[in-house]
């Protein structure tokens, strides 16, 4: 029976057909907040959940190049990295006198096939394409930033040297029509 799931499973795979993976998760300090990172169809998307109501919907993440295809579409999962900061500091001025800056992380590293994207010149590069997703999640909120390693392991280096970003696709697809709150960082 294994070896039949076993085989099933291959054969979809080599069939092209999108099997779902499980998405990858993180959550906040305190446990309220809830990350969700996933692929579909090797488009990454991202949602966040409050006390497991949504308050991101999935959305996509990504950008558009000039003069090459886009950081998009056609990724596969590499790894995924989890870690925990905890810290507290003082600040030089200000109304706190010590700042707790604690978070969990998740570091998601996405690949481009080599052969998959086009390259500026219109070929097929060699090596793959290597974008890296890192979420902080604190117990107030999320935050995200898009990496682009030079080096992707042991002597390996990534295809994407230098690039024009043409367009940001990321996505915020919020619930609804929410009200914002923030410190005012101009007193004048």
């Amino acid at each position: 029976m294994k070896k039949l799931l076993l085989s099933l499973f291959v054969l979809l795979a080599a069939l092209g057909l999108n099997v779902t993976a499980q998405p990858t998760t993180l959550k906040s300090p305190d446990g309220q907040l809830k990350l969700s990172f996933e692929l579909s169809n090797g488009v990454p998307y991202y949602s966040l959940n409050r006390a497991d109501q949504p308050v991101v919907l999935p959305s996509k993440m990504g950008f558009t190049l000039e003069w090459r295809d886009d950081l998009a579409h056609a990724f596969v999962l590499k790894d995924k990295q989890y870690s925990t900061f905890d810290e507290t500091w003082e600040p030089v001025w200000g109304e706190e006198a010590h700042i707790r800056n604690h978070y969990n992380e998740l570091l998601v590293t996405l690949e481009q096939p080599a052969g998959s994207v086009e390259s500026m010149d219109g070929s097929t590069q060699t090596k793959a394409t290597v974008m890296q997703i890192r979420f902080r999640l604190y117990n107030d909120g999320l935050g995200f930033r898009y990496e682009f390693p030079m080096e992707i392991e042991n002597g390996k280096f990534n295809a994407l040297v230098y690039f024009w970003i043409k367009e940001e696709l990321t996505e915020f697809a919020m619930t609804g029509d929410h009200t914002a709150w923030w410190i005012p960082g101009d007193y004048d």
